[in-house]
């Protein structure tokens, strides 16, 4: 087995999301193998372990936002990845792709900093909940530790889980480089307005086009906010992983 001297340690007891033929939750010597899908949280180098059960990395394709065959010099402390792998007769796991995908990236209004490093802040209308255990990462010339060194209205990019209510608990925010970053924004589509040519992400409104449907879980890019404070949407894609709770 080829093993990387880098990889990504992924957080214990995060969901293994689906798996096949004897590559169930855990390890199984002698089994009969199979492949599975496994989400968690970047939280160091070294080996890929979901679970408790280790991943080797070697010849993984690694995806980061939407941009294929990446280093995994592009994975970074706190970003939340989707691991797909294969286990082997003996119960040995290697991962096949694994995928990072940010759930946010918008200016970072309304920062409420708290005691211990945890806040509050508001991306493009959506409630980010920041704990002490958030990444915080600068541009390159403007270094940001935590929630309270964070510029407002600057464009950041927000990883993290959302809880029951839809929140979105970061594990990691990354503050963008002025005049180069674009709004990203993935929800469920819960009004439209075909009056208006609108529909709407949690809080937040959207201008396109083509209109999605009631209940469609999309992927939303644009660069610009209009008068009214709408996304204008230059794409609006189906993508999966909406559901609230992770």
């Amino acid at each position: 087995m080829n093993k990387l001297s880098k990889g990504v340690l992924v957080a214990l007891g995060l969901v293994t999301l689906a798996s096949c033929g004897g590559g169930g939750g855990g390890i199984a010597a002698g089994g009969t193998g199979g492949t599975g899908i496994s989400q968690g949280l970047v939280t160091g180098f070294g080996s890929v372990y979901v679970n408790g059960v280790r991943i080797h990395t070697g010849g993984a394709a690694i995806t980061v936002d939407d941009n294929p065959n990446q280093p995994q010099a592009a994975l970074g402390l706190g970003m939340v990845v989707t691991v797909n792998w294969t286990e082997d007769n003996a119960g040995v796991r290697t991962a096949t792709a694994i995928r990072h995908t940010d759930d946010i990236q918008g200016p970072a209004t309304a920062i409420v900093s708290g005691v211990s490093g945890a806040g509050t802040l508001t991306v493009l209308g959506q409630p980010v909940i920041v704990s002490a255990q958030t990444v915080f990462v600068g541009d390159g010339a403007t270094s940001v530790t935590n929630l309270a060194t964070l510029p407002p209205d600057r464009i950041v990019e927000v990883s993290g889980l959302r809880d029951s209510t839809g929140r979105i608990r970061a594990t990691r925010i990354e503050l963008k480089t002025v005049g180069t970053a674009e709004y990203e924004l993935k929800g469920i589509v819960s009004a439209v307005n075909t009056g208006a040519g609108t529909f709407t992400l949690g809080a937040q409104v959207v201008n396109f086009a083509t209109l999605p449907t009631l209940g469609r879980c999309v992927e939303v890019k644009g660069t610009t906010l209009d008068g009214m404070g709408a996304l204008k949407a230059v794409t609006v894609d189906p993508e999966d992983g909406c559901t609230l709770g992770g």
